[in-house]
């Protein structure tokens, strides 16, 4: 049999094997046949004939005349495909939709989680919470009005720059580096006209807390406002800005 690889590919897209879409084309061609018959047209094995054969009859796609010797009849291809092709349009509906679904929980659980954090003793709470969970980086942003919270947390910096986290700290309104055993750190110069509001904290590229003064009021603000965002768009995005600030004030 001359075989139309076109034909056997499409076939079995709508679910057959190989040797099953071989021993139905066979089928077409002889109209019905032997075993033996549709094995010398088809080139399967008459070893394995029998099965394929079975399988067919159980997929709708061959009967199975009670003749001596027995013979076998290949159902029309207008019953047989059109079937094929509804089931397998049903089981891509069924699929899709099942898919949609894990799809759209997945997005509902990647989207942002924003909270307001108030009150600059929860701010420094929540700043040393995320430090100390944190597992692969950390940045951290003072401004001169943060500079304070930097002796409660340079512990905390230095122990994740040991265990092999990636820890830079940006800071405002100082003149010279402070230690932190090795965290490293760089000077935002005045000069340049960036700053940073209050303070920020960017953990494993992931999270993001933006930390906002309320009011000034003798060189202090009278209190301070922080949004926590998990999104990792934006913990990027504002690590890309850091970087870039961080290299500036290093010309």
């Amino acid at each position: 049999m001359e075989v139309d690889e076109r034909t056997v590919g499409n076939l079995m897209k709508l679910g057959l094997t190989k040797y099953e879409a071989l021993a139905y084309l066979a089928l077409v061609q002889l109209g019905s046949g032997t075993a033996s018959e549709i094995s010398r047209l088809s080139g399967v094995p008459t070893t394995k004939l029998y099965d394929v054969l079975s399988r067919l009859e159980v997929k709708g796609w061959v009967e199975v005349l009670r003749e001596r010797p027995m013979k076998f009849r290949a159902k029309p291809p207008d019953e047989v495909l059109t079937k094929a092709i509804e089931d397998v349009v049903k089981a891509g509906e069924e699929a899709k939709a099942m898919l949609r679904e894990v799809y759209e929980r997945r997005l509902d659980m990647q989207r942002s989680d924003v909270w307001m954090v108030r009150g600059l003793k929860n701010v420094e709470d929540k700043m040393v919470s995320m430090m100390k969970r944190a597992r692969s980086s950390i940045i951290l942003t003072l401004s001169k009005l943060a500079l304070d919270i930097l002796d409660e947390v340079s512990e905390i910096l230095m122990d994740a720059y040991w265990r092999g986290l990636r820890v830079r700290v940006l800071l405002g309104g100082l003149k010279k580096e402070p230690d932190l055993g090795g965290v490293e750190v760089a000077l935002m110069k005045p000069a340049l006209g960036l700053t940073i509001i209050y303070s920020t904290l960017i953990v494993d590229s992931s999270e993001l807390l933006l930390v906002l003064p309320i009011g000034i009021g003798k060189g202090r603000p009278r209190d301070v406002i922080g949004i926590w965002v998990r999104d990792e768009g934006l913990a990027r995005l504002a690590e890309e800005y850091v970087d870039v600030v961080i290299k500036t004030s290093r010309l």
